[in-house]
């Protein structure tokens, strides 16, 4: 599956959260603050990068 497909397939809600639990993920993992709009970009990366493989 190809990561527009994949970015396709998820609802605006889903994206919102998905991003929402990264940026949690980060703050209490890693100790990184990053806000939401850097956090749509990240899962747009993951998405490319292994989307195709699911």
């Amino acid at each position: 599956m190809s990561a527009p497909l994949l970015a396709s397939m998820l609802g605006r809600e889903d994206k919102a959260r998905i991003a929402e639990q990264l940026q949690r993920y980060l703050r209490e993992e890693l100790q990184q603050e990053i806000g939401g709009f850097e956090a749509q970009f990240l899962l747009d990366f993951v998405a490319e990068r292994i989307g195709a493989h699911f």
